[in-house]
């Protein structure tokens, strides 16, 4: 693909999305270390001075694919559920998980956000971030605000940034490496690792009925 200027918003929009998808799929693809602007522009198809356009770094195109990510999580839950029925809470949550485990993709980049992504980019970056993150969360809110109205607000504030920290922390417990598994064994603890899915759903069960059931 050859690179000419974008201008028109049309046109912008467009080279950004073509660079977050040629980004999403090194994510995919290769390790972290190797995503570098060169690998994205040769992914993309056009000069790495290009890519400066639009991004200063990797982690910025990064939080553009959670946020995009995190919003196609949301609607696959708000899809499951139908207006004037009501769902048992072990119904919600399961619902809740097993659309979160569909794109792993944003789990993993979740658990890297606060100590990886963060870290490297420009303020109007992180703020621009922060808002697609804060509409998503505010549509969380109303959906469980409907399924649960006789739960508080502060319940609802409350599971949606406990069931959030959970995943960032446990995703990461759930994916280890090779050198890490023979550690494991190496040990005589018989610790055995969590199964993400499993140990999520239990963990936001107890945690929706601390909140939400009196």
């Amino acid at each position: 693909m050859g690179f000419s200027r974008a201008r028109t918003n049309e046109q912008k929009q467009k080279r950004i999305e073509e660079v977050m998808c040629a980004t999403a799929h090194l994510y995919d693809t290769v390790p972290y270390e190797e995503i570098t602007f060169a690998a994205i522009a040769k992914e993309a198809g056009f000069a790495r001075s290009n890519l400066y356009i639009y991004f200063t770094s990797k982690e910025e195109i990064l939080l553009e694919i959670l946020v995009s990510d995190l919003s196609s999580w949301y609607q696959n839950v708000e899809a499951s559920f139908h207006v004037r029925r009501s769902y048992a809470l072990e119904e919600v949550m399961e619902v809740w998980t097993d659309a979160l485990i569909k794109n792993e993709r944003h789990l993993s980049l979740l658990s890297i956000l606060f100590t990886v992504l963060e870290k490297n980019v420009t303020v109007e970056a992180l703020t621009k971030f922060k808002e697609g993150l804060l509409t998503v969360q505010q549509k969380c809110y109303q959906l469980l605000q409907g399924l649960f109205p006789t739960a508080s607000d502060d319940a609802l504030q409350q599971f949606l940034v406990s069931a959030f920290a959970l995943a960032q922390g446990l995703y990461p417990m759930t994916r280890l490496s090779e050198v890490q598994l023979e550690a494991i064994e190496n040990c005589t603890l018989g610790y055995v690792p969590p199964t993400f899915r499993d140990s999520y759903l239990k963990a936001c069960i107890q945690l929706a009925q601390g909140l939400f059931v009196k």
